[in-house]
């Protein structure tokens, strides 16, 4: 009895802290995204929407005058170092467990009301899973595309934080994209992944999907990791598929594909 005692509180020991370390900053991350994406539709509604402007005085000087800049700004790690890094590691782990099930892919940070969850057709007619965000009003807006990393989904905080941002912040309409073999794309085919090279084809579709709604003036595209290959991909596949015609925007992409 005593030793089944003492393996009900390791248990419940090790639920405890999984919940603390990992579901809780989900749910954290969750509600304020909410929250600024709330404040954020309120503001749109009060003020003309403007084009984001940069602050000149940082963009000029070279790269070692931008690096020492940044130094100065204010960063507070968890303390212990080792607990900080133990969470980073569940919720890092958490979030890609999840999109790699077909049970649960895509289930996490749900898009708001103003998104739609839609199904459209890459350029080999391979099935995809998008939330497209069109503003009400029917004002022509510019695009944008945004793609997620390898192991992800339209669904990770990173993509769906720019996509609100996006969308409430700077009155872009909005797709955000689960590339093949990933979020709820995966549950339509299997396709398998190509790290990038049939993504680019994704990207394009979105970019067309985007096009057609009639709403849009220019679409472009931005991603992420191995979503940041698939732009750059479309972006070389732009010359025969007139979609995306606003630009690219690629995040720690790799080289050479």
């Amino acid at each position: 009895m005593k030793k089944f005692l003492k393996f009900l509180a390791a248990f419940l020991l090790g639920l405890f802290s999984f919940i603390s370390w990992s579901v809780l900053p989900i749910v954290a991350a969750f509600v304020r995204m909410r929250i600024r994406f709330a404040l954020m539709l309120e503001e749109s509604k009060t003020r003309r929407r403007t084009v984001p402007t940069f602050d000149e005085e940082f963009l000029n000087g070279d790269m070692a005058e931008i690096v020492e800049r940044l130094k100065s700004v204010p960063f507070r790690p968890l303390k212990p170092e080792t607990l900080g890094v133990a969470r980073a590691v569940a919720c890092s782990s958490f979030l890609p467990l999840m999109n790699a099930l077909r049970a649960t892919a895509g289930r996490v940070y749900p898009y708001p009301a103003e998104f739609e969850e839609v199904v459209f057709e890459s350029l080999d007619g391979t099935p995809l899973v998008g939330a497209l965000g069109i503003h009400p009003e029917g004002e022509k807006r510019p695009g944008i595309v945004i793609s997620h990393g390898f192991m992800g989904s339209k669904n990770d905080h990173y993509v769906i934080d720019v996509a609100l941002k996006a969308f409430a912040g700077w009155g872009f309409n909005v797709m955000a994209v689960d590339l093949r073999n990933f979020g709820r794309s995966q549950e339509l085919s299997h396709s398998p992944t190509a790290a990038g090279w049939k993504e680019g084809e994704d990207i394009i579709a979105a970019a067309r999907y985007l096009y057609e709604t009639g709403c849009t003036t220019t679409v472009g595209a931005t991603g992420f990791s191995m979503g940041a290959g698939s732009v750059i991909r479309a972006a070389y596949l732009a010359r025969d598929y007139p979609y995306l015609t606003g630009g690219a925007i690629a995040w720690n992409g790799y080289s050479d594909s």
